[in-house]
């Protein structure tokens, strides 16, 4: 990307200009502005136009803009371009921007780089990633920081890590934090509290854990109605990092300007659910007749299912799925994964 000199009126009359046009859907207009705003030095251009650019599936103009931005000094271009060379299966490109994006304290490239150091091993440097974007508030990265200490035998450390997602509403947190309770201190009214507050949030583990723990101590009745009625198991496998990756520029994407911004989570989960039941296929030609064979669904849902993970994947394709349809895809997945894992 070319910088050409302008006075910085003219640069920030062209960002406005672009901010007007993608907030009134005109985004042919708003990619042009935002191009002349980044020829001009607007790195914050740079790295709008690389989303639009994305999200109509033009990668190459996409990490032309981020990595120009990203030089420029924007920690969210550096982040999102780590995200997609991530997704595009360059773990070492993307590295190099989490730890660009890392000097200006950007917590989701610290979480990142907890996790590359996690994969490798290095328990004392990933405890140290996740803890400074457990800091920002994270959950996901409060509980990972959790997991570490109790991986370095440090219970007080998982304790607080623990107990401090736990009190924010975060349910695996909650049932690990009564884990620790039970485990390190014999607090077995701390657990029950803390199974209770998991299972609660629908933590199907939780509910078997009190349960159980609740017919120990002579409380057979409520004992009774968390063993017999549990909450439905919930996706708790690692996707792939590529598909992590995907599932968080798609979020992303969608977040922006004000628009109504997909989990991470639930993107992820469709994601991995069509990974995990067609990974055993060689040839995936006919992989929707094969789940509709396999699972029973009608054909009209498995397509749909097929066509969200798509968009996801290679942006472009069709317009971005509405939270409805990601409920209803959900919905889906979760269907086909109970179905197959019965047979």
């Amino acid at each position: 990307m070319v910088r050409k000199r302008r006075p910085r009126g003219s640069r920030s009359a062209a960002r406005r200009l672009a901010l007007i046009c993608e907030d009134a859907g005109e985004l042919p207009f708003a990619r042009e502005w935002h191009r002349r705003a980044a020829a001009d030095g607007d790195v914050a251009s740079a790295h709008d136009l690389g989303f639009l650019s994305y999200q109509v599936g033009e990668e190459e103009e996409t990490v032309r803009c981020w990595e120009y931005a990203a030089r420029g000094g924007h920690a969210e271009a550096a982040y999102h371009l780590g995200l997609f060379l991530q997704a595009t299966r360059d773990p070492e490109g993307a590295e190099a921007y989490y730890r660009l994006a890392a000097k200006s304290e950007h917590p989701g490239a610290a979480s990142q780089l907890g996790g590359i150091a996690l994969s490798r091993r290095d328990l004392r440097t990933a405890l140290a990633w996740f803890e400074r974007a457990a800091v920002a508030g994270r959950l996901d990265d409060q509980r990972m920081a959790g997991f570490v200490c109790v991986e370095l035998s440090d219970s007080q450390g998982a304790s607080h890590w623990f107990g401090r997602a736990a009190a924010s509403g975060d349910a695996e947190s909650a049932f690990n934090f009564g884990l620790l309770l039970i485990a390190e201190l014999g607090d077995l009214q701390g657990g029950q509290h803390w199974f209770r507050q998991a299972a609660l949030a629908g933590h199907r583990r939780a509910a078997m854990e009190l349960g159980g723990l609740l017919s120990a101590t002579g409380q057979p009745h409520e004992a009774e109605k968390w063993l017999a009625d549990p909450p439905p198991p919930t996706w708790d496998r690692l996707a792939e990092p590529e598909l992590s990756a995907r599932a968080e520029l798609a979020a992303a994407a969608t977040g922006r300007r004000g628009g109504v911004t997909l989990k991470v989570r639930d993107l992820t989960e469709i994601l991995g659910t069509w990974d995990l039941l067609t990974r055993p296929l060689r040839d995936h030609a006919d992989v929707v007749v094969w789940l509709v064979e396999r699972s029973g669904l009608h054909a009209s849902a498995v397509e749909h299912l097929a066509s969200v993970r798509t968009t996801i994947l290679r942006p472009g394709t069709s317009p971005w799925p509405t939270p409805s349809e990601v409920e209803h895809v959900l919905a889906t997945a979760r269907d086909l994964r109970l179905r197959l894992a019965a047979r």
